[in-house]
């Protein structure tokens, strides 16, 4: 589906922790969404880290995103 293609494309720019976190807190690759705890948890990190990582990942993919939709 062109949807996933254009989510797998946004996740490539990003390095792998950071991609890691998108991941596991949406629920990309198995459906269960996590919480930034558990997602912290398997980065060994507190639970503010993959927040950021979520946060920083998220705006730069709002304009990526926006720019590939179809003009309505």
């Amino acid at each position: 589906r062109a949807e996933e293609a254009m989510a797998t494309s946004l996740l490539d720019v990003l390095d792998a922790r950071a991609r890691f976190a998108v991941e596991q807190r949406f629920g990309i690759n198995d459906g269960r969404r996590r919480s930034y705890r558990a997602v912290g948890a398997e980065l060994g990190v507190t639970a503010e880290a993959p927040r950021r990582l979520v946060k920083r990942a998220v705006s730069t993919f709002r304009p990526e995103a926006a720019s590939r939709l179809p003009p309505p």
